[in-house]
């Protein structure tokens, strides 16, 4: 076929959509609406995914934390040091922090203790305090949960309630914003010295230690190395927090594989019931326009523009309308499939992650596809002669 497009042939191919709408229509959003359940299983997938990864880049290599009779316990901040000075490790901080829950929203959000002149690994507390912004004593909230506690007229400060049932007033100072939110949504930023106060964490201990090993090789051998400095040590390892959220995306993969299935089963069963043969009217319409002097290639070309304009379009709808449900509306329900309690937050906003390869996938398995499954059978019946055709 000529690659030039022929404005007659494609004016006869809108006609011919326009003159079967109620089949075509029927088609097209069939079409529209398997490309919308494929495009968004892999937008909220890939989002996911993205998000997760690159989170756990500014975890530490080694969280050690404190075991009491199979409990957590707070653990002594001078073991840092004695952690320090084992060969390969690069850096090891006490850490601070504890979770509080908030009854009127009914959330838990993070309260994390500073010191204003230490270095960290999170890209969003390194911005706040080298902003100059943060007040030792104030805390600083991430914008969702400043808007959270507005809502709830919590307007300059928050009351919390200490573990010997004392109220301890906390001031609201400057906001920020958080990069990553998979893990934790709100966020409430103060001195190590409030957050011993609010959950009774004594002088000289820490809720843990955060590790880094300058030779990731080594990191079991380092492993090995604080165990043996503290037995009843619980250790929390990057490599395998990996591997856990990758067991843990597999394994719902599996169910937007079943979703990937059935959708692209239903896509094949159009395209089998087109490709098994025309209707006897079309062929008639090609008996009658091969009478009239029509070619096989002005045929072709015909059906190729009608083929082209339901598939396309119903592709560039189908991915639209995936974009605005995933990254406008959250996703509801296809979402509810990856949220699980001991690893991702409830409340987390997917970032917009498109992966180029697998739109180009989505389209190679659509458009191209069903256009075939009308150009086959089309060429079958143009190859014949006119009046075997009408007869």
């Amino acid at each position: 076929m000529s690659k030039r497009i022929n404005f007659y042939l494609l004016g006869y191919a809108l006609k011919y959509i326009l003159r079967y709408k109620g089949k075509n229509i029927f088609i097209w959003s069939v079409l529209s609406i398997l490309i919308f359940l494929l495009s968004s299983l892999f937008f909220v997938s890939d989002s996911i995914k993205y998000e997760l990864f690159d989170s756990l880049k500014y975890e530490p290599d080694i969280v050690v934390l404190n075991q009491n009779a199979m409990r957590y316990a707070q653990i002594k901040s001078d073991f840092a040091d004695r952690i320090l000075s084992i060969n390969g490790v690069g850096n090891a901080k006490a850490r601070v922090y504890g979770k509080y829950h908030f009854e009127v929203p009914n959330i838990d959000f993070l309260v994390f203790g500073v010191d204003e002149f230490e270095r960290y690994a999170n890209p969003d507390i390194t911005q706040l305090l080298e902003s100059g912004k943060f007040n030792a004593t104030k805390a600083s909230l991430n914008l969702k949960l400043y808007n959270l506690m507005q809502q709830n007229y919590y307007k300059d400060y928050f009351n919390f309630i200490t573990p010997s049932l004392k109220n301890k007033r906390i001031y609201f100072g400057s906001t920020f914003k958080l990069h990553h939110n998979l893990k934790e949504s709100y966020v409430m930023v103060m001195s190590k010295d409030n957050v011993r106060e609010i959950f009774a964490i004594k002088q000289g201990y820490a809720t843990d230690i955060a590790v880094d090993v300058t030779n990731k090789d080594e990191i079991a051998l380092i492993g090995r190395k604080i165990l043996d400095l503290l037995p009843n040590a619980k250790l929390l390892i990057k490599d395998d927090l990996f591997v856990k959220y990758q067991n843990l995306f597999d394994y719902k993969s599996g169910i937007f594989l079943t979703f990937f299935t059935v959708a692209l089963f239903t896509f094949f069963m159009i395209v089998y019931d087109k490709a098994s043969g025309l209707s006897s009217e079309e062929k008639r319409e090609i008996g009658v326009l091969k009478a009239l002097g029509w070619k096989i290639d002005d045929v072709l070309k015909a059906k190729f523009y009608e083929a082209f304009i339901i598939s396309f379009f119903a592709y560039i709808f189908g991915v639209a309308l995936a974009v605005i449900f995933v990254f406008v509306f959250k996703a509801p329900l296809f979402l509810d499939i990856f949220k699980d309690y001991n690893y991702l937050h409830y409340n987390f906003t997917l970032p917009y992650v498109v992966d180029y390869e697998t739109m180009f996938l989505i389209f190679f398995i659509s458009v191209p596809i069903y256009i075939a499954s009308i150009i086959l059978p089309s060429w079958s019946v143009a190859t014949r002669d006119a009046d075997e055709v009408m007869r």
